[in-house]
């Protein structure tokens, strides 16, 4: 923007001042608008296009991080492969395994169990057996409290 320099004003009856003693054309006003929009524009592309650059030089230096970590972990061999299931298991922290983890492998794959395999069941007289051994054992702690 150009500031018009003091005492050269005029004024129309309105009380608007003109820079150089007479009214601004469209096309002048219009221009020097042009002209500064064009340098405001042209910083913020300048701004824009650094930080661009900067974004692509801090993602290219981690590549090259990631690239030698990768060739270090090569040259460990066997115990390289060793120190990153370790550092994968604590970084994971204790806890359940993830569901697919935990499922079977589905029927017919080479992982599957016999087919009678199952569920196991009980029957009906092992079931009285054990409770029955089980109801002699409570009796022998009660007797136990009871008889100090």
């Amino acid at each position: 923007m150009k500031l018009a320099k003091k005492g050269n004003k005029a004024a129309d009856s309105d009380g608007n001042e003109f820079p150089n003693g007479k009214p601004a054309d469209a096309a002048d006003v219009l221009g020097d608008f042009a002209a500064d929009l064009g340098t405001f524009l042209g910083g913020v592309q300048n701004r824009a296009t650094t930080w661009l650059q900067q974004r692509k030089d801090i993602a290219d230096q981690l590549t090259q991080i990631r690239d030698t970590a990768n060739e270090y972990l090569k040259q460990l061999g066997a115990e390289g492969s060793h120190l990153v299931e370790r550092f994968e298991k604590a970084r994971r922290g204790p806890g359940r395994p993830p569901k697919a983890a935990a499922l079977p492998p589905p029927p017919g794959s080479s992982e599957a169990p016999a087919p009678g395999a199952g569920k196991r069941f009980m029957s009906a007289e092992a079931r009285a057996r054990i409770g029955e051994a089980q109801r002699k054992r409570w009796a022998k702690l009660r007797r136990k409290k009871g008889g100090a």
